[in-house]
């Protein structure tokens, strides 16, 4: 095989492997932002009923008062602003 032939089929595999790992690390930086973003709206509706226990005191309904005290115990150590 002639030199030039072999340089280009070194330079076409290295493309191939290039645009490879150029889709891994999009669907890695897509996958790592939509877990960032479910874990801030998961700690964002903990801190909206942490505001309703702080407000209303039984915001999900028939909750004996221990679970409430332990629930608003939990939110003040996470939320320590909100008290």
């Amino acid at each position: 095989m002639d030199n030039w032939l072999k340089a280009l089929v070194a330079a076409a595999c290295l493309v191939i492997i290039m645009s490879g790992g150029y889709f891994a690390l999009s669907l890695y930086t897509e996958w790592e932002a939509a877990k960032t973003m479910k874990a801030q709206i998961a700690q964002a509706e903990k801190r909206e009923r942490c505001i309703a226990y702080k407000s209303n005191g039984r915001p999900l309904g028939d909750e004996s008062d221990t679970l409430v005290r332990l629930k608003l115990t939990i939110c003040q150590k996470e939320f320590p602003e909100l008290f």
